[in-house]
Formats: C-alpha cells, sequence, structure tokens
C-alpha cells in the first residue's frame, strides 16, 4: 500500500530513471509532511546516495530509509514546523522573499541553537533571526 495523496508511479519512475543512469542526482527535496508509508514508498524512493543531497521537511516518520542517510551524515537534512514549511511552500510558489515567524524560537529550529539542522553535515542557515 502507497502513501496517500502521493504520486507513486511518478516517484517509482525517477527512482529506476536513477538507478539506471546516475541521473537525476543532488536533488533537494523539500515537503511540508510525511510522504510514504514506512515501507519503502514516498520519499523513501529517493533513498539513494548521490540521488538527494539536501531534505528540507517537517515530519519524517514515513520515510525510515531517507531518515537513516541523515542520521548517517549521506543526506543534509533539516527540520521546519510545518505551518511555517506550509507557509514557506506557498511563499515560494507566489514568488515571495519568505516568511517571518515566531514559531520555533527557543527550540532546536531557532537559528541562535541549531537551525533546525538535523545531522553534522547540514551547515546552510535556512532561518534567520530578525527584528520587525
Amino acid at each position: 500500500m502507497e502513501g496517500i495523496g502521493e504520486p507513486c508511479s511518478i516517484l517509482t519512475a525517477i527512482e529506476q530513471e536513477f538507478l539506471k543512469s546516475g541521473h537525476p542526482k543532488d536533488l533537494i527535496l523539500c515537503h511540508s509532511s510525511g510522504i510514504g508509508n514506512k515501507r519503502g514508498v514516498g520519499s523513501d524512493h529517493f533513498a539513494h546516495e548521490g540521488m538527494v543531497k539536501r531534505v528540507i521537511g517537517s515530519h519524517w516518520t514515513w520515510a525510515p530509509k531517507l531518515s537513516q542517510m541523515v542520521a548517517n551524515n549521506k543526506v543534509e537534512g533539516y527540520v521546519l514546523p510545518q505551518g511555517v514549511m506550509v507557509q514557506l511552500l506557498r511563499a515560494i510558489t507566489g514568488k515571495k522573499p519568505g516568511v517571518i515567524s515566531h514559531v520555533g524560537l527557543g527550540t532546536f529550529i531557532d537559528p541562535r541553537l541549531e537551525g533546525g539542522r538535523l545531522n553534522a553535515i547540514s551547515k546552510a542557515s535556512l532561518v534567520n533571526k530578525c527584528l520587525v
């Protein structure tokens, strides 16, 4: 059984192309909720070394293989609060400069702490603190 509302045949085709040709590679995945079913579908179609370089998401439970790659420093991993991630995706599609939110301040999302970074190879600063 696949996950809910995911384009299973498209994800499978992308995975098969990577396994055959090595492309696409170094992808950046962004998601606002878990994609998959904990049994190798959804985001786990992308759990191959070299296929993905960074994942930015809000919910990782449904992609255990990809999560393990992040835990093993094979892929950069970042987490943002789900609501903020949804707003960010909307801002990106609307060609807006970004999102301003207080959500996550004082937690490991806070840029003064870990900035949502999930492992040692995640060096980029995806969140910033600003005074409005």
